[in-house]
């Protein structure tokens, strides 16, 4: 009777051995997963960002100010209106207060330089949503 609660105590020990490696292994792979896509986001939010730039730069320095204007004045658009999808459908905390800052000072500027988006008409009601939460 012993040597059989013996085993049965080895067993159980093994069981839960294997199933706590299992799950920190789990957990580990899990995290890398995330760590992966995270790193992944930031890599195309970087390529986007170095892409914006060149295409102003060298619109600039070919002194085509318009062009580089529009190119901009669209990026604003679209990362305003990128960030009010984030709070409308992903964001459990609605905005921060950089978040704030952000489109606050996109209010402040597009009040001082007024743009009219003629490749995106569709985000001008999307923008004015968003300025009138930055008010």
């Amino acid at each position: 009777m012993k040597t059989k609660l013996v085993m049965v105590a080895i067993g159980v020990a093994a069981a839960l051995s294997g199933f706590w490696t299992g799950s920190n292994r789990g957990r580990h792979k899990w995290q890398q997963i995330r760590e992966w896509e995270f790193q992944s986001q930031n890599h195309i939010a970087n390529r986007t960002r170095a892409s914006i730039a060149v295409s102003a730069l060298s619109r600039l320095a070919e002194g085509k100010q318009l062009e580089a204007r529009d190119a901009l004045e669209m990026q604003l658009d679209l990362g305003i209106s990128g960030m009010l999808f984030y709070f409308s459908n992903y964001s459990r905390t609605g905005t921060d207060s950089i978040d704030d800052w952000v489109v606050g000072h996109a209010l402040s500027y597009r009040s001082q330089h007024p743009w009219t988006n003629s490749l995106r008409p569709d985000l001008t009601e999307t923008l004015r949503r968003a300025f009138n939460k930055g008010d």
